[in-house]
């Protein structure tokens, strides 16, 4: 998890430089489609390093790739296009950021929504 907020920040940092209006092509996996396959990739990538059994033969390499497989697989998305698209937007860092942007929003949301839902109300 920590490598995929590490990429962003670096990602964030090379976005800055580009100022230039882009357009996602329609070959290219939306960036509301996009955020929501890293969001679910990097709760995947959380849960694999939190929970995975310590001593298993099985290396979390291998259990993360099963786990982007099933992400993958639910949002009907094969890797060569996952791939393509994210190389596109690696290259397009304006459009990485709003992605990026619009993405960390909804964790943020929908942690504060939840947060919320915890906490006892005294009337």
């Amino acid at each position: 998890m920590m490598r995929l907020f590490i990429s962003l920040i670096i990602i964030f940092s090379l976005a800055a430089s580009c100022r230039r209006e882009e357009r996602v092509p329609d070959d290219v996996i939306s960036q509301e489609k996009m955020g929501q396959i890293f969001i679910d990739l990097a709760m995947a990538e959380a849960f694999v390093e939190n929970f995975s059994p310590k001593d298993s033969t099985v290396a979390k390499d291998s259990l993360i790739q099963i786990e982007m497989d099933k992400i993958l697989a639910i949002h009907k998305v094969d890797q060569t296009q996952f791939e393509a698209s994210y190389n596109f937007y690696k290259l397009h860092p304006t459009l990485f950021k709003q992605l990026a942007d619009s993405a960390y929003s909804k964790t943020q949301k929908s942690r504060d929504t939840s947060l919320l839902r915890r906490i006892p109300v005294k009337l």
